[in-house]
């Protein structure tokens, strides 16, 4: 299944990359970072036929412990973005390997 990846490449790199992301913008980066968890996580359970890779599941429940996971009060949400970041990364790259997905470019 083509799916274009920019988008979630462009959030991957706003949260992990050389500069942390500033506090004003992580609420609407932390929304973007779960979208593509859901996203990615129903692909990979789309087809019951087809189960996802053992792997894979083991990165969606971690996914799912992080989808409600409130910001820290009074503190910085950057430690928040960046587990969403590397499971969304990992959710990524499995269904990349399990040829569950490939990148619509």
């Amino acid at each position: 299944m083509p799916v274009d990846l920019e988008p979630l490449y462009d959030d991957l790199d706003a949260t992990l990359g050389n500069q942390s992301p500033h506090e004003s913008g992580l609420p609407a980066l932390i929304e973007r970072l779960r979208d593509h968890v859901r996203a990615l996580s129903a692909i990979a359970v789309a087809d019951p036929e087809y189960p996802p890779p053992a792997t894979v599941t083991a990165v969606i429940a971690r996914g799912r412990l992080l989808m409600d996971e409130p910001p820290p009060a009074g503190g910085s949400s950057v430690g928040l973005a960046r587990r969403l970041a590397f499971v969304t990364s990992d959710l990524a790259e499995g269904l990349l390997e399990a040829h569950c997905i490939k990148d619509a470019d």
